[in-house]
């Protein structure tokens, strides 16, 4: 009996040892540094959205995108070299089913974990768009409508058509002249030309209201 147990013994403590060195790697892997030198090839190969204007590289998460569909894509871009263990630590953690849609940068040395916690946060990438003091309606929405990031809704179709749609927009009887505030305007992806506006108007209605 005594071979036996030295046996079951010798078996527990193997899979015990390979249990604690399984956990081990699970750790290293999901607190692994990204491969952001995979975004170049991937850039000159044109197959991922990437921005390398700012201080790392950016990537895009389109709505309804699933935490596996994201992980796989990763890796098969070379930018995650473990994608099993983050999908497990994202569903584990809880966290996998919590990630929202956006424009993410991705820095140096970030790990897989770190991104994750980015993208549960909504951490996005924040754009601007400066409207100039002297400006028109005509100006300011021009260059609103400009920025790459932002989304055109307003159509220019027939001038009356056009004025019809921003006077609807910010309610008001007669052209809008004079109610966008210039300022410094911070945005992220998808919001469109009607949003700003808006912000721009409800800004010039807080001021005034404020100076009176």
């Amino acid at each position: 009996m005594l071979p036996d147990k030295k046996r079951v013994l010798l078996w527990v403590y193997i899979v015990l040892a390979c249990s604690l060195l399984r956990g081990i790697f699970f750790i290293q892997h999901i607190n692994a540094p990204l491969q952001l030198d995979a975004f170049q090839s991937q850039q000159d190969a044109g197959n991922i959205a990437i921005n390398t204007g700012l201080d790392g590289y950016s990537i895009v998460i389109e709505p309804g995108t699933t935490f596996t569909g994201l992980i796989n894509r990763l890796a098969a871009e070379g930018i995650l070299e473990h994608p099993f263990d983050v999908r497990l630590y994202g569903r584990f953690s809880g966290l996998a089913s919590s990630i929202k849609a956006g424009d993410y940068l991705l820095t140096a040395g970030m790990t897989p974990r770190m991104l994750l916690e980015k993208l549960v946060k909504g951490d996005v990438i924040i754009y601007q768009v400066v409207l100039l003091e002297g400006w028109t309606l005509a100006q300011a929405l021009a260059a609103i409508q400009s920025h790459p990031m932002i989304t055109s809704t307003l159509e220019a179709g027939s001038p009356e058509q056009f004025r019809q749609q921003l006077q609807e927009l910010l309610q008001t009887d007669k052209y809008p002249e004079g109610f966008i505030f210039p300022d410094t305007y911070n945005f992220s992806r998808g919001t469109t030309d009607r949003d700003l506006l808006l912000r721009a108007a409800n800004t010039m209605q807080k001021v005034l209201a404020e100076e009176w």
